[in-house]
């Protein structure tokens, strides 16, 4: 059976209490990716690619560790984050 999730959208969904967000146009594409830690660990991640279909996705993953893991792997996502940025995640993924 499928976890539940609850939370405040209207408190966690926008960019600037995001986690991390990065927007890349690259020529005719456009890449965006956002997320948010939820109060239980859960993060929750939004990304957007103008040239993949579906173009849109929400993923849910269970701790900083699995996201960390996920995004470490995508270029223009980590490529585009200050190190100050990585630092971070990389210790909220050591401390989930």
């Amino acid at each position: 059976m499928p976890k539940k999730v609850c939370f405040s959208a209207d408190k966690f969904f926008h960019s600037e209490t995001a986690l991390v967000h990065v927007a890349v146009h690259d020529l005719q594409v456009v890449y965006i990716h956002t997320s948010w830690m939820l109060e239980n660990g859960v993060i929750v991640a939004f990304e957007y690619s103008s040239d993949e279909y579906p173009q849109a996705t929400l993923v849910f993953f269970p701790n900083a560790k699995e996201y960390l893991r996920s995004i470490k792997n995508v270029f223009w996502i980590w490529g585009n984050l200050p190190e100050e940025k990585k630092e971070e995640l990389m210790l909220l993924a050591e401390q989930s």
